[in-house]
């Protein structure tokens, strides 16, 4: 039982049936302070964790929960994760807002080991991967790129010298 639900009952005990204040908190199980004490809205004790997070995620719109979170902690904001947490999701930042990052390669990677290196940098940043053209990889007609399959080199058209 919620402790609004547990005032509601106190006051149907108090002031219907005449039973003391004392009496009716102890039965209903609820404090006499938090009794007297005026409740207080989550929104109004959670204000300056929405003002932060939403500084830090209009700078940043492409961060997730926990790098936000630690943004604010360097901040110098001590809150609970899962406070921030809970005012996090209820702002519906936890839903995507963005697409992946895209880049599109302008130039054809190198044969050997950098070119292996950048597909294997391009597959952990899920970066589209592209073929490059074979034309533009050779760039002599004796060049050959050890990793190429050789169907590529037999459909590679290549001017012939007059």
């Amino acid at each position: 039982m919620t402790p609004s639900a547990k005032r509601e009952v106190l006051e149907v005990l108090i002031h219907e049936h005449g039973v003391a204040v004392r009496r009716a908190c102890q039965a209903v199980r609820l404090s006499r302070a938090a009794y007297y004490r005026p409740p207080r809205s989550r929104l109004g004790r959670d204000t300056d964790v929405v003002t932060a997070l939403n500084n830090v995620v209009a700078r940043h719109s492409r961060w997730g929960f926990w790098k936000c979170f630690y943004r604010l902690r360097r901040a110098g904001h001590w809150w609970n994760h899962k406070r921030v947490y809970r005012v996090y999701c209820a702002l519906r930042l936890n839903l995507p807002r963005r697409t992946k990052r895209r880049r599109i390669w302008t130039t054809p990677p190198r044969c050997g080991p950098r070119a292996r290196a950048a597909g294997a940098l391009a597959a952990r940043r899920r970066l589209p991967h592209e073929q490059p053209d074979p034309v533009a990889v050779l760039v002599f007609p004796d060049h050959f790129c050890g990793h190429q399959p050789l169907a590529d080199l037999r459909r590679a058209s290549l001017p012939r010298a007059q």
